[in-house]
């Protein structure tokens, strides 16, 4: 009443196909949310009531990590390279960006 190795391999398959179903959604879902925040700054660009800069925070947000989502590939040969600058610029802008809108937009100045 054993299953064998045929069962093993199976769930390895099985857990490789979720992972990547997994990794899909959380991409497509990612990008989609990039889009809907360019979409939302471009409609409300001139006519937000609460602050001006909320627009503007949004384009910015929504465009960088789709910019530079395109830099992210890497091949597993070279070492550290243009690809990885690019990524490490990406996330320190997106870090300095989110840390100066939100002290913008929490104090008004």
């Amino acid at each position: 009443m054993g299953r064998g190795k045929g069962g093993e391999e199976y769930c390895v398959a099985c857990g490789a196909a979720v992972l990547c179903c997994c990794v899909t959604v959380l991409a497509v879902g990612l990008a989609g949310l990039g889009i809907a925040k360019i979409v939302m700054g471009a409609i409300y660009l001139h006519h937000c009531d609460i602050e001006k800069m909320i627009p503007i925070y949004l384009i910015v947000s929504g465009v960088v990590p789709l910019f530079f989502s395109s830099f992210s590939r890497r091949d597993e040969d070279r070492g550290f390279g243009a690809a990885d600058i690019c990524g490490l610029l990406a996330f320190l802008f997106n870090t300095t960006w989110l840390e100066a809108s939100g002290c913008i937009l929490t104090t008004g100045s």
